[in-house]
């Protein structure tokens, strides 16, 4: 349909002109079958379509203004699951297309998708609500604040791809104080409304010019002004001082907005004619589900750390003290590398390792760039900012006690440290109104850096400021950095490796965390894809079962949402077999399929694969994110087939079974065979785990396509996911 919304007589919205809502509550409209279809499925009522497009009639987009949102639009894109059942980002018949058919519309998503970058969908509702009341309507006419979240949640995560978000960030560093960078709470709703009625104000022309006075609220104005609405912007202190102008706005042209940035440190200010936008109160620690709070744009790559840390981070790339936070990197990023290959050991400096293992869950060093040298070139390449530094530590050779000189690097960090952690160890202080600690900025960027390792990123998406000063307060909340490794080796001791990756924070909260700015979060332990704020994160085994683990575990951030059966969703969890997970033997290669459902849940659907075989009328589920659990808790670094089993050969395995297209099982006598010794190939294999109890070893090797080894996995607890490298035999 050319337009998702025209009158009974053919014509749209009049541009221009007062807002005549008795006339519109009495108007017909007519939309296209498919439309309502869709707007039934997004639960979106037609009426709240209808106000909306009258509402932002008030707003004048130029063509410059809507060339970039449509360029934002057209590069939107979407993914599927297996089967093509379920799509995740923006599918081809997206209501947010539909809307941004006409210039109202346009200037409708692109505010809600603006506001939602900034702020909690039921805040930016509730902001829109105020807008509308302020236009006068009808208390019959005025949607409720679900309709109008929901249509904020539709709109979500489509200017991702604009520059928007790093403008608003840019603006915000060249103003804002680094002292006053911190998380805060928004501004009032009605405050915000009428803001915005007047910047639609002179954007019409009916209105020269506006002056609005307050706090980070007052910077996003100030991008919005000058992205969406083509205004030209000034920024000023309370003391007069002009600290930022549009780039086209000359020393000669008075600005048609006006932006006064109170700070913390300056009285209010009193002018005649001034919209005041109150501050928020700022805050510390992390929100708590519900309460709304002000996130603000997203950092280039090359600034997202001095963005997020300020002086703190200054600090650690200072002379004094850059080859330690360098050598600190540098062992822990040989620390994950030998943790990967042989486990936690009891007495080393592993445990510092550890200690990051339980602060994430479903996460692992089997990725290519989780660990030793491939760790620090990716930070390198993904943080511009650490370049040079790590660049440094590559050249430095380890030495042989990690345990000392790791405690050294520990010291000597705390020993340039001004938080009160760090200055008074015998005090207990609360976390409020402190500085960062330099030492758990460093931990906070080496799990920043691990987090990276796994997730396949967009190229839209920039990380958030705020996102990485939540996580370094959720690391902060959970314990300080212990001073020496010994305290360490105390805190983790009681810790097994197997139990390590099912604590903490899940990674798809994590990356949620880091890219929304938001910790207005549910419980993801269960999850295989969730979706808030605009942007979807799930494990890519979801798009295929047959895929390596390294793959199956990685993380995939885009804009967007789940859509399944063209309705969102929020989260995707497992579809549980309610006969319970039986094991039974399905040959060598088993065929699967995603079998996806609505759950009880409100919000959620339910997926696993079904893996199935002609030889066995039973079939079995396997749900993705007991997958990912699985792998996490299992995987372990590449074996040479001269090292396991206590430097044995294969041939002293009990039992060997290799699943492949023309025999499925070897002998358990392996003396059967000829020469003794099963076909262990070079591949992805499940090696059976040395039993505590004994010092015999039951070796058992099963191997076979990777999907069927995930199969076997999951229907019994006793087994190593490994590679078994014959390259050097």
């Amino acid at each position: 349909m050319s337009s998702a919304l025209t009158t009974a007589g053919g014509g749209s919205f009049q541009q221009s002109g007062q807002l005549d809502w008795v006339s519109l509550s009495k108007s017909t409209f007519s939309f296209g079958l498919d439309f309502l279809v869709r707007l039934s499925r997004a639960e979106l009522d037609t009426a709240t379509i209808a106000v909306s497009l009258t509402m932002f009639n008030r707003f004048a987009l130029n063509t410059q203004s809507q060339k970039k949102i449509l360029d934002a639009l057209s590069s939107l894109r979407s993914f599927s699951s297996y089967g093509k059942l379920v799509w995740f980002g923006f599918g081809i018949n997206s209501i947010t297309k539909e809307l941004a058919a006409s210039e109202q519309g346009m200037a409708c998503v692109a505010l809600c998708a603006c506001m939602n970058l900034s702020y909690e969908s039921f805040f930016a509702a509730g902001v829109l609500r105020e807008f509308c009341k302020l236009l006068g309507a009808p208390p019959g006419l005025v949607p409720s604040i679900h309709q109008w979240k929901t249509l904020v949640d539709i709109c979500a995560g489509s200017l991702y791809d604009s520059k928007f978000p790093v403008l608003l960030e840019g603006i915000t560093r060249h103003v804002v104080p680094v002292s006053e960078k911190v998380l805060s709470r928004p501004t009032s709703q009605e405050a915000l409304a009428k803001a915005i009625a007047a910047l639609a104000d002179v954007s019409t022309g009916k209105l020269d010019h506006v002056t609005v006075a307050g706090g980070l609220d007052c910077i996003w104005l100030a991008a919005i002004s000058e992205w969406l609405l083509s205004l030209e912007v000034e920024i000023r202190y309370s003391s007069g001082l002009t600290v930022y102008k549009s780039p086209r706005n000359g020393e000669d042209r008075r600005p048609m907005v006006t932006i006064i940035y109170v700070s913390d440190n300056e009285q209010p200010i009193h002018l005649s004619k001034c919209y005041i936008v109150p501050k928020g109160v700022k805050f510390w620690n992390s929100s708590s589900p519900g309460t709304a709070s002000f996130t603000g744009g997203r950092s280039e790559w090359n600034s997202i750390l001095s963005d997020t840390f300020g002086p703190c981070f200054g600090t650690l790339i200072h002379e004094d003290i850059q080859q330690k936070f360098a050598l600190f990197m540098s062992f822990n990023a040989q620390l994950t590398e030998s943790y990967y290959r042989y486990g936690l050991k009891p007495g080393n400096a592993h445990h510092s390792v550890a200690s990051r293992i339980s602060f994430l869950r479903r996460i692992h060093f089997a990725h290519s760039a989780s660990k030793g040298q491939a760790l620090l070139a990716s930070a390198s390449q993904n943080l511009p900012e650490l370049a040079g530094i790590l660049g440094n530590a590559k050249s430095i050779e380890t030495e042989s006690h990690v345990d000392t000189a790791l405690a050294d690097c520990i010291r000597h960090m705390r020993s340039k440290c001004t938080c009160h952690w760090c200055r008074d160890s015998t005090t207990l202080h609360d976390c409020d109104d402190q500085p960062f600690c330099v030492l758990l900025v460093a931990e906070t960027i080496f799990v920043f850096l691990w987090i990276l390792s796994a997730v396949e990123l967009d190229s839209s998406l920039r990380p958030s400021s705020c996102g990485l000063q939540l996580l370094y307060r959720k690391l902060q909340a959970r314990a300080h950095p212990e001073k020496t490794i010994q305290r360490q080796q105390e805190r983790w001791k009681d810790a097994s490796t197997a139990d390590l990756p099912i604590y903490g924070i899940d990674i798809l909260t994590a990356v949620l965390i880091i890219f929304s700015g938001s910790d207005n979060t549910i419980e993801d332990d269960e999850s295989s894809a969730i979706s808030r704020n605009g942007i979807c994160a799930y494990f890519k085994a979801l798009e295929d079962l047959n895929l390596l683990p390294e793959e199956a575990s990685k993380v995939k951030v885009i804009p967007g949402h789940i859509e399944f059966e063209e309705i969102k969703y929020g989260r995707i969890c497992d579809l549980v077999d309610d006969a319970g997970i039986q094991k039974a033997n399905f040959g060598p290669l088993p065929t699967y399929k995603l079998l996806v459902k609505e759950s009880h849940k409100p919000g959620v659907i339910d997926a696993a694969y079904q893996i199935s075989c002609n030889t066995v009328s039973r079939n079995s589920l396997l749900g993705i994110s007991e997958l990912e659990n699985v792998i996490t808790r299992s995987i372990r670094g590449p074996v040479q087939c001269g090292e396991f089993c206590g430097g044995r050969s294969p041939s002293s395995a009990q039992e060997a079974v290799l699943f492949g297209s023309s025999v499925a099982t070897m002998p358990r006598d392996i003396s059967q065979l000829p020469g003794g010794a099963p076909p262990i190939l070079h591949q992805w294999s499940l090696l059976s785990i040395r039993s505590p109890d004994t010092k015999a070893i039951p070796l058992r090797i099963i191997q076979a396509v990777i999907y069927r080894l995930y199969s076997e996995m999951a229907h019994q607890d006793s087994y190593h996911l490994t590679f078994l490298d014959r390259s050097r035999e």
